[in-house]
């Protein structure tokens, strides 16, 4: 039995130039990228080149999507990519300020065009759901295309280097023309500036949240009527969290319980 991975955390750091309007939003990933790598070594299915990078824009922007969200917010992303086969999921809630995610090259169900799906939370609101063509092999472009569609403003996102991320992002006011011929390296003197106001300095955390507790909770809301559909008389059960990879045994006799007392991990 392995032990959970430590919660890598990004400490995102959000300025405002009052000059042009914009809100600049960056972090260095690498302690988050570890946690996430940590939880990779769990699914046992190392990813390949093209599926790491996928991850890795994917969550960065996810982190940045989410620290300029309402603090109640938390949101689900589905990437569907035709060519090749994949699937980039990627979750994020603002209260916990956790985000997770994992990815699916096999088995993919094959639609007409690449797509992106954003739904997003908050309490006592009803969800909203964007759905995107997207096309290219760019989940930052996606990210993009996202805030023009969806949030009717302009927003750039930058792979700085290796593990450092950021956002330019417009507030009313700010020239859309800006925009579309930024730059990473012009992003970079952007965040040079002396004159820019910190407005927020905030830890991030690849974090899923599940539990054994929850995983049974979940176990019986879907079987509870009719247990032996999944355990076919087997004594306990592996089964695999949707969001973030990590695989759970549970037992019938923790299933049955009435105290929810857990189970352990694979």
């Amino acid at each position: 039995m392995s032990s959970i991975p430590s919660p890598g955390h990004v400490l995102l750091h959000r300025f405002l130039d009052q000059e042009r309007q914009i809100i600049l939003s960056v972090g260095d990933f690498t302690d988050f990228f570890a946690a996430f790598q940590s939880h990779v070594e769990l699914w046992g299915e190392p990813l390949d080149g093209l599926s790491d990078v996928f991850m890795r824009q994917g969550l960065a922007a996810g982190v940045i999507h989410l620290s300029n969200e309402p603090r109640d917010m938390s949101f689900g992303l589905t990437i569907h990519i035709v060519k090749p086969p994949t699937n980039v999921f990627i979750a994020g809630d603002s209260r916990e300020s956790a985000v997770t995610g994992r990815i699916h090259v096999e088995g993919v169900k094959e639609l007409e065009s690449s797509r992106l799906y954003m739904q997003s939370q908050r309490p006592n609101r009803e969800p909203s759901l964007s759905i995107i063509e997207v096309h290219s092999l760019d989940i930052l472009d996606f990210y993009e295309k996202y805030y023009r569609e969806s949030e009717q403003r302009p927003a750039r996102f930058f792979e700085l280097d290796e593990a450092s991320f950021a956002q330019v992002a417009a507030l009313p006011g700010a020239d859309p023309d800006f925009f579309p011929g930024l730059d990473r390296d012009q992003t970079k003197e952007l965040l040079a500036q002396d004159d820019l106001q910190l407005l927020e300095a905030r830890p991030f955390f690849f974090q899923c949240g599940c539990n054994p507790d929850r995983m049974i909770t979940a176990l019986r809301q879907m079987f509870g009527a009719n247990p032996e559909e999944i355990f076919e008389g087997d004594p306990k059960i592996e089964v695999t969290c949707p969001r973030c990879g990590r695989k759970w045994w549970v037992s019938r006799e923790e299933f049955d319980k009435d105290d929810d007392s857990g189970s352990e991990e694979s």
